[in-house]
């Protein structure tokens, strides 16, 4: 135990004082380290008598004694079981052509294959272990995987089947009006959808640029849905649909969102009902307290010839000038009056957002230009 302890304490002064130029090279070894020390457990384990001299099940000696999780005390005790059946990957894991993480995963892969059929992949495992040990370590991962669904292709099947029966989506709603999603699904649905938001969302960007590629993929799911609603040749985004509800008692000029979720319905901030507003399908409904005392005609802020031609001058977003058509509103630029559409121009749904809380105007110049200005400051926004 004291050579086990001095051992550890190099190990520490070594990664301490490692210069920068040696550190990666410092990670890998103490990890091969890791590797060969849990190969050295995993024999002990399959030896056997532990559990004998304490008294105790091996995976509570494990858990108490060595502070390791139930979890991690199964997968230790199932790996030892495993490689007692296949000598060449034992091997391959004391050389140090296989790490540990590669044991688990191929253990776990194994985990319904005949002991039979574990000894035919062990063969093929001490076949490409060490040629496969400088390639991705998923390599002899994957193949261990095609050897197993190849041994019982009716699990396989079973496995997808699973998948495709568990399958979904689940949207939580929170108290502030935003909501969690997740889900989970079979491997060709999780590929159709990733295609999808891939073939929509914008080229990956390096992460400093301030976007990630998990945004971009939520602003192209928010993008295909709202194709969707918006119909396949509708071209812009769909109008939201506002019900404005007027109480003869007390009016009221906050907002809340009509969602099919469980809970309170979220009440949105007045830059988001200012933004809604300005490109919307409008629904008067006149209230007595709780009584309706009569419902109006829905009624567009821009009608639908006005937005095509607001669409067919602008093109794309007049503030990023980046965004195209598809994905921006129509922006009244002074709430509640005109309807024409030199009373309206394009903005995506970010810029729409910035222009609304941080309140710049925007005035038309000639030849089609439009001024934004704020504080003092301006920029021109010139005419695709």
């Amino acid at each position: 135990m004291f050579d086990i302890e001095n051992a550890i304490q190099r190990a520490r002064d070594v990664a301490s004082t490692a210069p920068l130029a040696e550190r990666a090279e410092t990670v890998a070894a103490l990890l091969r380290g890791a590797d060969a020390l849990l190969a050295e457990v995993a024999a002990l384990i399959r030896r056997g008598g532990v559990d004998a001299v304490a008294g105790r099940p091996l995976e509570h000696v494990l858990r108490h004694d060595a502070r390791v999780t139930a979890w991690d005390a199964s997968a230790l005790k199932q790996a030892a079981d495993t490689l007692q059946h296949m000598p060449s990957l034992t091997d391959a894991l004391q050389d140090g052509y296989v790490s540990w993480s590669q044991v688990r995963a191929i253990v776990s892969a194994l985990r319904s294959v005949p002991v039979a059929e574990r000894a035919r992949i062990d063969g093929i495992v001490g076949e490409q272990a060490k040629r496969l040990a400088e390639a991705d370590p998923e390599r002899l991962v994957e193949l261990v995987e095609d050897e197993a669904a190849r041994s019982r292709p009716d699990l396989a099947v079973g496995r997808e089947d699973r998948a495709i029966r568990s399958s979904f989506l689940a949207i939580q709603g929170c108290l502030d009006g935003t909501a969690t999603i997740y889900g989970q699904g079979d491997a060709v649905s999780i590929a159709t959808i990733v295609d999808a938001l891939d073939a929509v969302a914008d080229d990956p960007v390096h992460p400093d640029a301030g976007v990630t590629r998990a945004q971009q993929r939520y602003d192209a799911l928010v993008h295909l849905c709202e194709a969707t609603l918006a119909g396949e040749s509708a071209g812009s985004r769909p109008r939201p649909r506002v019900l404005a509800t007027i109480d003869v008692r007390d009016a009221d000029d906050g907002a809340r969102i009509l969602w099919s979720l469980a809970g309170r319905r979220p009440r949105v901030s007045c830059v988001t009902r200012d933004e809604l507003l300005c490109d919307a399908t409008i629904v008067p409904v006149l209230f007595d307290g709780r009584e309706v005392l009569g419902v109006g005609d829905q009624s567009n802020v821009f009608s639908d010839k006005v937005r095509t031609a607001i669409v067919a001058r602008d093109q794309r977003c007049r503030f990023c000038s980046r965004a195209a058509a598809s994905w921006c509103d129509v922006h009244h630029l002074v709430p509640g009056k005109g309807n024409a559409a030199r009373d309206g121009c394009l903005l995506c749904r970010r810029c729409h957002r910035t222009v609304h809380r941080a309140k710049w105007t925007a005035t038309w110049q000639d030849g089609g230009a439009l001024k934004f200005e704020r504080r003092g400051k301006h920029f021109i926004s010139l005419p695709p």
